[in-house]
């Protein structure tokens, strides 16, 4: 019974690190996306690419 209980805390533990390390690559990914997105707009608005009205 020892071992299961072991093993059950050492699954618990990597599950809770599997979901704070997940949340934290996501975020960190969609902010790059949104900055080189508002990078590529600013670049197109200062070409006169994109015609603002």
């Amino acid at each position: 019974m020892e071992d299961a209980a072991h093993n059950q805390m050492v699954s618990l533990i990597w599950n809770i690190a599997d979901d704070v390390l997940r949340e934290v690559f996501l975020r960190g990914r969609d902010r790059a996306i949104e900055v080189k997105r508002r990078q590529i707009v600013i670049d197109e608005v200062v070409t006169g690419k994109i015609p603002c009205a």
